[in-house]
């Protein structure tokens, strides 16, 4: 149901006859960048730094994008054709639409909603305004897939389903920076804190120690993150100082 909601919202956009590409960053920024990775991936090297554009720009330290995310199609963007590039922008766009739908409607049913509240819960995500206004920011809409799958897995931890939630939690974290550490990443850690003043109410008001089995597990999951992103994390804080 949720497939055949969202592929009559996209049509337009999966089939081609329209494209969110077409907004300045990604035509002017992220498009040429992702072609110039690509050159540079294929030539056996790691795209640190590129001199060709804006008179040269850091990759290894920038809150953009980053370059160790698993999923952008820097292989699909070719500034030699601009309509596929353009096209293929805006299909790995719907596909983190699609992804954070999915995993909106999991996080409904984890907080026990029935089947239909969540499917209408996934469907206001993924069609909403605001949805398809930030769908233009190809690397903000990507992060901010994740972090339901995050918020899902913090839930797994309060329900005690810890190594379930401890998996769900560095995934769906690390996914989340390594497409950008930028507002998702604050947001998702803001939300991680909230989790934290929960658990210790739960400890110190209700002596239930289900909290410090939560938190310590989400604590193991926090390293873990770390130390996956440590690439990503480390360079852009330096550079944000």
């Amino acid at each position: 149901t949720l497939a055949l909601y969202f592929l009559i919202f996209f049509w337009d956009f999966v089939v081609g006859t329209k494209v969110f590409a077409c907004f300045d960053d990604n035509t002017f920024l992220l498009a040429p960048i992702f072609s110039r990775v690509a050159d540079i991936l294929s030539k056996g090297d790691w795209p640190i730094q590129i001199d060709a554009s804006l008179l040269g720009i850091e990759l290894y330290n920038s809150a953009q994008f980053s370059i160790y995310y698993p999923f952008y199609p820097f292989h699909f963007v070719r500034m030699g054709d601009p309509v596929s590039a353009a096209l293929a922008l805006s299909r790995f766009t719907l596909l983190h639409i699609f992804i954070g739908s999915v995993n909106i409607y999991a996080l409904a049913r984890a907080v026990r909603a029935s089947r239909a509240a969540a499917v209408i819960a996934a469907l206001t995500f993924c069609c909403c305004m605001n949805t398809k206004i930030y769908a233009t920011w190809i690397n903000i809409t990507v992060p901010y897939a994740w972090v339901p799958l995050f918020i899902l897995g913090l839930i797994q931890l309060s329900q005690l389903k810890l190594r379930r939630g401890y998996l769900l939690c560095v995934i769906a974290l690390s996914l989340t920076i390594l497409a950008s550490p930028s507002q998702p990443m604050i947001h998702a850690l803001g939300v991680t804190a909230a989790m934290y003043v929960y658990w210790a109410y739960l400890v110190v008001v209700k002596k239930d120690r289900r909290g410090l089995a939560a938190g310590g597990v989400c604590g193991l999951a926090l390293v873990s993150v770390a130390l996956i992103c440590a690439p990503v994390v480390l360079p852009t804080g330096i550079e944000m100082q």
